[in-house]
């Protein structure tokens, strides 16, 4: 990455639209430290900083608040390893039933540390408000934003590992056809 400042103002655009996008900035900057690039690790903090203090002004002007919180509240820190396993194996959302390809791109994750830090930060930010159940939805909800950076990461891995993908192609096209018939229903629900 040759422009730190653009990919650190594309995270604060990306976090407009999810805020919990912003700890993918926290990875690049975690990345760049780690390589000792402290000019970019600091220009990339300094426009993400700006971005936040945007982003909680808006908060301020528009909801008279900072931080605009979650309604669903912190989970509980008993109930976080049970919600975490369920983000990536409960039948009815986990990601690795419905996309079991993730799984060889978070091992292709190993030659990128700043995605790495950053898909850390997402899932423990989106179990960590309970946001992991998919609600009036069908699949893993809370991937979907992210499995084209995974899908990214499992064609550099190459090898056999798309031969994973073509599972969770069968399933996507046939939910498409009974959207509504399979929300909350495990991954089998497509084939009823």
């Amino acid at each position: 990455m040759n422009r730190p400042k653009l990919a650190a103002f594309f995270v604060v655009l990306a976090s407009l639209f999810r805020p919990a996008f912003g700890v993918f900035g926290a990875g690049l900057v975690i990345e760049r430290a780690y390589r000792r690039q402290w000019r970019d690790a600091a220009q990339m903090t300094a426009v993400l900083a700006v971005g936040t203090a945007a982003v909680l002004a808006w908060n301020q002007w528009l909801a008279h608040v900072w931080l605009i919180p979650s309604s669903l509240g912190l989970a509980d820190p008993v109930a976080y390893s049970t919600v975490a396993y369920n983000f990536f194996f409960a039948p009815l959302y986990g990601v690795v039933w419905f996309c079991p390809w993730v799984l060889a791109a978070l091992w292709a994750l190993r030659h990128d540390l700043a995605l790495a830090v950053g898909l850390a930060l997402y899932v423990a930010v989106v179990v960590a408000f309970k946001s992991a159940d998919p609600a009036a939805s069908y699949g893993p909800r809370y991937w979907v934003s992210v499995l084209p950076l995974l899908a990214v990461m499992t064609a550099q891995e190459g090898g056999w590992k798309w031969a994973l993908v073509l599972p969770s192609a069968v399933i996507s096209v046939l939910a498409l056809f009974k959207y509504t018939q399979v929300w909350l229903a495990p991954v089998t629900g497509v084939f009823r």
